[in-house]
């Protein structure tokens, strides 16, 4: 009977000691998971302030010295160097505006404040309409955009959201386009999916930095065919975006001749909607 209760013993404490064990290996995993939580939330800041401080003021500061010239010289200044001035002030203003509606959405991300509505979208419209958005972006390029999506392709998502996306990704084909070029966009659907390819003719994508185009931590600063410069923001946006819309983004080829990104929109039935 002794030894009955000295085992009992030894093993009663043997298995509160386990499980004092696992709870505090539980209780370490958790804090290591929050730590790196807070890292990324640190990295995630940090590219927020280099945006600012960086990517917002240099194009503003450059606009304040453009105006300062015309005010200072306006007459002595030609017709045709007052229309050079004007047409930089206008391009560094397009490019800063589209730094800060990236910035508004990102920060609507982080907090947590996008509710998507899911209703039906006509990719082709979408696509439309983002191409007279940007006609005049093209036309500096000399660059025409031919849409091949179906009229009839239809996903269910956030417009707003689909809408950011594509934007992106098609500002980003007009800034690594060679001039006299164009941009194609096409569609294809199987029974479960509707995947469209967005692919410009231009400067290619180093094969090292495809793994981190889509990460906000990456360090990459490529400039456009006509020197436009990017904050790496917008394609982070478009993976945060088109996932909260339940699908995916990817680069199919990036090459000598052509760079071809696609996104992926499952089918949902109007009951899933």
């Amino acid at each position: 009977l002794l030894l009955f209760f000295i085992a009992f013993l030894f093993t009663s404490r043997f298995i509160i000691r386990k499980n004092y064990s696992n709870k505090l290996e539980k209780v370490i995993e958790d804090l290591r998971n929050a730590n790196k939580q807070i890292e990324e939330k640190n990295k995630v800041r940090d590219k927020l302030f280099s945006v600012i401080s960086h990517d917002l003021r240099s194009p503003f500061s450059g606009i304040v010295g453009l105006a300062d010239i015309i005010q200072s010289e306006l007459d002595t200044l030609s017709k045709e160097e007052l229309m050079e001035y004007v047409t930089l002030i206008q391009k560094t203003s397009k490019q800063s505006l589209e730094v800060f509606e990236n910035l508004l959405h990102w920060g609507r991300i982080q907090s947590g404040k996008i509710n998507p509505v899911f209703t039906s979208v006509n990719l082709h419209d979408v696509t439309d309409r983002i191409s007279v958005f940007f006609s005049n972006n093209m036309k500096l390029k000399n660059l025409s955009l031919e849409n091949n999506i179906d009229l009839n392709c239809i996903v269910k998502g956030d417009a707003d959201l689909i809408e950011i996306v594509i934007r992106n990704i098609i500002s980003n084909a007009i800034k690594f386009s060679f001039s006299g070029g164009k941009i194609i966009l096409k569609s294809q659907k199987n029974m479960t999916e509707i995947i469209i390819c967005i692919t410009n003719f231009g400067t290619p994508i180093p094969e090292e930095n495809l793994d981190k185009l889509f990460s906000i931590n990456r360090n990459i600063s490529t400039r456009g065919t006509f020197n436009e410069k990017g904050t790496g923001l917008g394609l982070f946006l478009c993976k945060e975006m088109m996932e909260l819309n339940e699908g995916k983004i990817w680069i199919q080829s990036s090459n000598s001749q052509s760079t071809t990104f696609c996104l992926l929109f499952p089918i949902k039935s109007d009951t899933e909607s």
